[in-house]
């Protein structure tokens, strides 16, 4: 039980850090922080894999970030194996900045970097099961 709770923590905590670097990488400083629109793009699962993503607009500035899991079968005990997060930054000097930050924090691996759009791996969701992630996302952006 405690275990399944800090994973539950983990999560929350986990979604509430991927929107910093937005807030901090784009837009003018005079902004309004109060003027950020986060958006859920949605939960798309079909075999072994899911997806899921946000956008934020900030000001002028949006930027997108999509979650692809692997994961070892298709039910929602299947556990997570793999998790790519691709970004796509308004501007490529945004996206510069977070492939560098990304390369030199230890935390993450295989981060590529194409015009505006970043990729990396990371473990972050290796372990949680399939139908956990799912309820978590849906809890947290109700419909």
């Amino acid at each position: 039980m405690k275990t399944l709770l800090m994973k539950w923590n983990f999560l929350v905590v986990l979604f509430m850090i991927c929107s910093v670097p937005l807030l901090v990488g784009c837009g003018d400083d005079d902004d309004d922080p109060d003027d950020v629109t986060t958006t859920f793009t949605g939960w798309d699962s079909s075999g072994n894999t899911a997806k899921f993503g946000y956008t934020w607009q900030y000001g002028k500035w949006k930027a997108s970030v999509v979650v692809n899991l692997t994961f070892n079968g298709s039910g929602d005990d299947a556990i997570c194996t793999k998790c790519v997060i691709e970004e796509t930054w308004p501007v490529v000097e945004a996206a510069e900045a977070a492939e560098s930050e990304y390369k030199t924090s230890g935390e993450v691996t295989n981060v590529k970097r194409n015009g505006k759009k970043v990729t990396y791996e990371t473990d972050d969701y290796n372990g949680l099961k399939r139908g956990d992630i799912k309820r978590a996302l849906e809890m947290a952006h109700p419909k």
